[in-house]
């Protein structure tokens, strides 16, 4: 099984900590991260830690966000905590996958590039057939009118 990314690291501290409005700080996710996952604790892993961290907070999609009054501490958004919260009171299991992730988003615009580069080609053969078809007729038209 591959190391689990820094999005999910994140995600996965912030489903257990659950400080609910207040938000948890940038330390005590990390200290959650580290004592689940204690090979994680180096020094370059932890500032891409806290790119990882910003950037999430940034992405309006990744349903993480930085808390109204209070920068330095970070939430889930409402909908998605009652979520996890309802699923742990009826003993549903909480996973990482209730969150719209890179991984979950790839397929979807790869499908949607190639159905446009389909269509790219479709109308490119549509145009090289139409200017085939006119540059014969004329080319023909232009001999039968020279020998006649």
């Amino acid at each position: 099984m591959a190391p689990p990314t820094h999005t999910e690291l994140i995600q996965d501290a912030l489903i257990t900590l659950l400080d609910g409005a207040k938000g948890s700080t940038r330390q005590s996710i990390w200290k959650c991260i580290k004592t689940k996952y204690p090979e994680m604790d180096t020094p370059l892993i932890y500032r891409n830690f806290i790119v990882r961290l910003k950037k999430l907070a940034e992405n309006p999609m990744s349903g993480v966000q930085k808390h109204p009054s209070n920068d330095q501490r970070f939430c889930l958004e409402e909908k998605l905590r009652r979520k996890i919260v309802y699923n742990k009171k009826h003993g549903k299991p909480t996973t990482r996958k209730i969150f719209p992730t890179e991984a979950t988003m790839k397929p979807m615009s790869k499908q949607k590039v190639a159905k446009e580069a389909k269509e790219q080609q479709k109308q490119s053969k549509k145009k090289a057939s139409a200017s085939k078809k006119g540059n014969t007729g004329k080319a023909g038209k232009k001999g039968k009118s020279g020998k006649g």
